[in-house]
């Protein structure tokens, strides 16, 4: 388990998973700041690795509010997802939980339950929720909006990796 990181398994070849991922992100009105082909830079570098593209998406709507409570955010935000192929040649969805970018940053979130958002549609990597833990030193809750981003990441990873949701 990697902390921190949500891995949803995607049916699709990673060109078509990644073609799914940005038809999913603007069709929500969000912005798409970057795409990271880091196979593709390998190859102009004379090497080689497996399908790896970063999309990098958000909206300042979502985004300004939680960094004007904790200013390092900027630093994870706006959001990521990388859709890589692994050893065994399977295409996967990977994305910062916000819980966790939250934690990381000092904002107060409790009682956000992303695992039940993404039991929902088989995502992998499940951390332990000690992520929900009260501390004094936070600052002040960011619970609505970070669950907004949560949910929003697992509901497009779902429509992203299901077979059963068409484009």
């Amino acid at each position: 388990m990697k902390d921190g990181l949500i891995t949803w398994p995607s049916p699709y070849a990673p060109h078509e998973t990644l073609a799914r991922l940005l038809s999913e992100v603007t069709g929500r009105g969000l912005f798409i700041f970057a795409i990271i082909d880091h196979a593709q830079a390998a190859k102009q570098a004379g090497l080689e690795m497996r399908p790896a593209s970063v999309v990098i998406f958000g909206n300042p709507k979502g985004g300004t509010p939680l960094m004007q409570m904790a200013p390092t955010l900027a630093i994870d935000l706006p959001l990521k997802a990388l859709v890589w192929e692994d050893e065994n040649g399977k295409t996967q969805l990977t994305y910062n939980r916000a819980s966790w970018i939250a934690r990381r940053h000092h904002l107060a979130v409790e009682d956000i339950d992303e695992e039940a958002w993404e039991s929902e549609g088989g995502a992998i990597d499940h951390h332990p929720g000690d992520l929900f833990a009260s501390d004094e030193s936070l600052r002040p809750t960011a619970d609505p909006l970070v669950a907004a981003i949560g949910k929003a990441l697992a509901d497009i990873a779902r429509s992203v990796c299901r077979s059963d949701v068409a484009r």
